[in-house]
């Protein structure tokens, strides 16, 4: 493509940064039609972006400052675009600047999370797999997931719930009982017969 080499942008590309970043800055070499692009926070608010005019054979620098900049998205119509450089300023967090991301088999991102107490608790749906960053050195001392319940536990709850529910409906049923409190006569039949056992005697 020319004027170096970078990261073919395509039709369109979404970045995630490892840390919530405060100023981003990029160096595209572009050789076609105009390119947009926004910076987005953890709840995928538009926090700063950028209007690219079409060229032809130019590097372009761009610069985008917000807060807590996670991600960053590329609409390029006619991909045409490399991206050469991408550098960013991390934000000032607490606790050592420990940050976590999460993603799922889609590379969906949760977070960031950041860490409190030396603790970080990252949630998503269907988590895949976590990336922890942080300023020094990192020590990793336990790791603790909720997986969900196993398969056949969830069916076997699933069972008894529905027990439960059958049982219940049974003591709402009206059948033949007897009323409280009252006085019954009862008549009581029986029959008994005799016959001879070989050896033994046999009483009933």
């Amino acid at each position: 493509m020319g004027l170096g080499r970078g990261l073919n942008l395509g039709f369109g590309t979404h970045v995630a940064l490892p840390c919530p970043a405060t100023d981003v800055r990029l160096r595209l070499s572009r050789h076609g039609s105009g390119v947009a692009i926004k910076a987005l926070d953890a709840g995928g608010n538009a926090v700063d972006g950028a209007d690219l005019p079409p060229a032809s054979g130019s590097i372009t620098t761009v610069a985008l400052e917000g807060q807590g900049i996670v991600r960053l998205e590329f609409d390029v119509p006619q991909n045409e675009t490399l991206l050469q450089e991408m550098c960013f300023v991390c934000e000032e967090t607490e606790a050592g600047d420990i940050v976590a991301v999460g993603f799922d088999a889609q590379n969906q991102q949760f977070g960031p999370f950041v860490a409190h107490d030396n603790v970080v608790e990252v949630e998503g749906d269907a988590l895949r797999r976590v990336r922890v960053s942080g300023r020094g050195r990192l020590c990793l001392v336990q790791i603790c997931a909720n997986i969900g319940p196993d398969p056949s536990e969830k069916a076997h709850r699933e069972e008894m719930a529905q027990h439960l529910v059958d049982e219940l409906a049974h003591w709402q049923d009206e059948g033949e009982v007897l009323a409280p409190h009252s006085t019954y006569r009862l008549k009581i039949a029986s029959t008994a017969s005799a016959g001879r056992a070989s050896g033994r005697t046999i009483c009933q």
